[in-house]
């Protein structure tokens, strides 16, 4: 059952790092940076899953992941400060005056297909998805 759910979040981070680009092409990087958050934030949950851990707030999910995949080593710090960077930026792009710049929209979609990746060859490689699951880039 969580296998079906696994691969369900990762095709939603997959269509949405797709639309990021196609938004910041047509040179949106407030809405751009949100879809490119959100594909991070639905291959994290997916990871999660793998543990069958699930939550509701955005914050528990960051953390989560940083407490169960980052801290035992299992991937960089850096993933964690490339999530929280990419939601800072969503925040910014939805709630602020402020807008993205374009070229920080860039680096966090650049960031998410990377982020990306790294948890799918990771679900791949333990068996909570097959060849069949993923999607080439």
């Amino acid at each position: 059952m969580n296998e079906s759910r696994i691969a369900h979040f990762m095709s939603k981070s997959d269509e949405s790092l797709e639309l990021a680009r196609d938004i910041q092409n047509k040179g949106h990087p407030d809405f751009s940076v949100s879809r490119a958050y959100y594909a991070m934030f639905y291959a994290a949950e997916a990871l999660l899953l793998s543990k069958r851990m699930q939550f509701a707030k955005h914050s528990s999910v960051i953390g989560a992941f940083n407490k169960e995949f980052v801290r035992p080593g299992l991937f960089p710090n850096e993933m964690t400060r490339a999530l929280q960077k990419a939601f800072d930026f969503r925040m910014q792009g939805d709630y602020s005056i402020e807008p993205v710049p374009s070229d920080a929209a860039e680096a966090v979609i650049e960031a998410a297909a990377r982020f990306i990746g790294r948890i799918r060859e990771y679900l791949v490689k333990e068996g909570f998805l097959t060849a069949h699951d993923t999607e080439a880039e």
